[in-house]
């Protein structure tokens, strides 16, 4: 269980804003400065000052009733051999970003090696704890598996046409997808393999964003058609990877046609395929 910056509401004096804790910061770094163009570091004294200078009841912590009701469905599936691990999360908002900022990364959202390692550790404290701990099982996911991932190395074994490019992305260029060209009605394709004796699951992954920087696509495959919507809902900026399961795979070779709906800032980017 989780907690980010964009979890952190402010709700000003009287109760009515509601605006996410970045643009209220922001909007505090702008009547300052007259400018803006202003340093929103999440790691900056500035911000830390800000929140501790500023009344407790005029901030407060996001509900979030579907992330808890995904944790009690994956509590049930594992029964009694199941664990919930909390990142800690101060009662005070302020205290929580003011004191532990470092845990997330400068976009505000994503966890930073420092947080990961505090999550890693309460994982331990955790698993420490237990009288006997679970028997580990060396083996794969129920009757085998199989992932197909270009995100962190921009190369794949996948045989794909000419309308598709590897394509490097993110601040450094550290990231690889597969973008489809954006020409009128021209579709691409990428053949995909089930080397398993029995049926598997479909499914691929693809950059998402809440700021309609791709297009939707319609994706077939033996059978299935299936629309995607590259988008996400949030109140702040969030660029990352979305699964959808597509269907069901007999064994043997097949070919994904992807056929871009609608043009976009961006082609259609496909970061890996699961079976």
């Amino acid at each position: 269980r989780m907690w980010t910056p964009s979890h952190i509401r402010y709700k000003g004096h009287d109760g009515t804003l509601h605006v996410p804790i970045k643009q209220w910061y922001q909007e505090q770094q702008q009547q300052e400065s007259d400018n803006d163009d202003v340093n929103l570091d999440i790691h900056s004294e500035a911000l830390r000052d800000a929140l501790l200078s500023s009344p407790r009841h005029e901030f407060e912590y996001v509900q979030r009733p579907g992330r808890e009701k995904v944790l009690e469905r994956a509590m049930t599936m594992a029964g009694e051999n199941g664990y919930i691990v909390s990142m800690y999360q101060p009662e005070d908002p302020r205290d929580a970003l003011a004191r532990y900022a470092y845990w997330f990364g400068r976009d505000w959202i994503h966890v930073s090696p420092k947080g990961h390692e505090a999550l890693a550790h309460a994982i331990r404290k955790r698993l420490l704890g237990l009288q006997e701990l679970p028997k580990p099982v060396l083996g794969t996911w129920g009757f085998g598996d199989a992932c197909f991932s270009w995100y962190n190395s921009g190369t794949t074994e996948l045989q794909y046409n000419e309308h598709w490019n590897m394509e490097s992305f993110g601040s450094t260029g550290e990231k690889f997808a597969l973008q489809q060209e954006q020409q009128s009605g021209s579709s691409s394709t990428i053949e995909v393999v089930n080397p398993f004796d029995g049926p598997r699951e479909l499914r691929i992954v693809y950059m998402a964003t809440n700021t309609g920087m791709y297009p939707r696509v319609r994706v077939e495959v033996e059978g299935i058609a299936v629309v995607l919507d590259p988008t996400v809902e949030s109140s702040q900026h969030v660029h990352l990877t979305k699964m959808t399961m597509l269907g069901t795979l007999p064994p043997g070779s097949f070919t994904m046609v992807f056929t871009p709906l609608e043009l976009a800032r961006e082609g259609f980017r496909l970061t890996g395929i699961i079976l």
